[in-house]
């Protein structure tokens, strides 16, 4: 899928996202190679942070599929990155999936690391991120879910 700026919408991104889900590892890469493509284009911060929040699904599916250290390193980054785009641009990550993928890939990360004070380091982490959006999603089964898995672990 080729994509100049004018074609980039939400239902685009939303096109490729159901490639991703699709669990072909074909259509999976080709919607990242796309996703990576559009990083280049002149965005609205809304598609700048679903392209990232795409890109780690893609990660953090690898990581199911492989348990790779790297593939979820990469998911966490680029779930920082939707962050990173709010604050560069002075709006809010709206979307509870994002406030809970971030948390949880951090919290997944945890437990590859080999190092204990990384590992605390990321625990304390991902459990902040949790507390801070569960106030922000009281209604968020999802965050509610991982406070208490990180607690339990």
């Amino acid at each position: 899928m080729n994509a100049n700026r004018s074609k980039v919408t939400f239902t685009y991104l939303k096109k490729l996202n159901e490639d991703i889900k699709s669990h072909g590892v074909t259509q999976q890469n080709n919607a990242f190679k796309t996703l990576k493509a559009l990083e280049d284009l002149d965005l609205n911060p809304g598609l700048i942070m679903y392209n990232y929040y795409l890109q780690g699904k893609c990660h953090y599916l690898n990581f199911k599929r492989s348990d790779s250290l790297e593939s979820i390193e990469n998911a966490v980054e680029c779930y920082r990155k939707v962050f990173q785009t709010a604050r560069r641009f002075r709006v809010k990550a709206k979307n509870p999936k994002y406030h809970f993928k971030y948390a949880e890939s951090i919290h997944k990360l945890s437990k590859h690391v080999f190092c204990l004070f990384k590992q605390n380091e990321l625990e304390n982490k991902a459990y902040l991120i949790a507390i801070h959006s569960g106030k922000l999603f009281p209604e968020s089964q999802s965050l509610s879910w991982l406070r208490r898995d990180i607690l339990d672990s």
